[in-house]
């Protein structure tokens, strides 16, 4: 008797309200996402879920849940309502979210307060995604009161920046005593590529 994959390979062996709702929740607690990043999120977490999904399938996908007014796409952004309105703060940690999308469930992804975007829940410790502007540097205090707190001991805070000189002004801000990453956001021609650096 030969034997069997018995690997998933259609997407539709899962239910499509199902992907939609999962898609939703997610679109309800960050507002926009950028079609990219859609079909990024969509593509990672149903081969998480152990399907095999190409980029055009995914795209695919998303296009029936617009037509059939689950979702909405304006101007390349997507969102569970209409009109939304453009974030870069958002869409900036959104990308190193996609990082970790095939690890992590959407029900462990949420918002938190301003100027942190994303927080999620991988390997038990609570990762904090911060989209770090100018003026911003009243939240690392706020941080370092929070990390004296056992419950706040495990929380990886990693905070973004879109070009090398705000990577610079970052890395040389008093974070050491915490547990942080930076991520780098660069593009190369349609792509956003994410680069992470680490103290020394």
């Amino acid at each position: 008797m030969q034997n069997i994959n018995t690997k998933k390979t259609a997407v539709f062996s899962k239910p499509k309200t199902e992907i939609a709702e999962e898609l939703q929740f997610i679109l309800r607690n960050f507002p926009i996402m950028l079609r990219r990043q859609a079909v990024m999120y969509l593509e990672l977490s149903l081969k998480r879920d152990g399907f095999e999904i190409g980029t055009e399938h995914a795209a695919n996908l998303l296009d029936m849940f617009v037509s059939q007014k689950l979702i909405y796409e304006n101007c390349g952004l997507i969102s569970c309502v209409k009109n939304a309105k453009y974030d870069d703060r958002l869409i900036e940690a959104l990308w190193v979210m996609l990082e970790y999308v095939k690890e992590i469930p959407a029900r462990q992804i949420f918002r938190p307060e301003s100027p942190a975007q994303i927080c999620f829940i991988c390997d038990n410790n609570l990762h904090e995604i911060i989209s770090f502007k100018s003026g911003d540097e009243w939240y690392i205090q706020k941080i370092k009161n929070k990390s004296k707190t056992k419950d706040e001991e495990k929380t990886k805070y990693i905070f973004v920046a879109n070009c090398k000189s705000t990577l610079k002004y970052i890395i040389n801000l008093p974070l050491k005593e915490l547990n942080v990453t930076f991520a780098l956001l660069t593009k190369q021609k349609n792509k956003t590529i994410v680069e992470y650096y680490d103290y020394k």
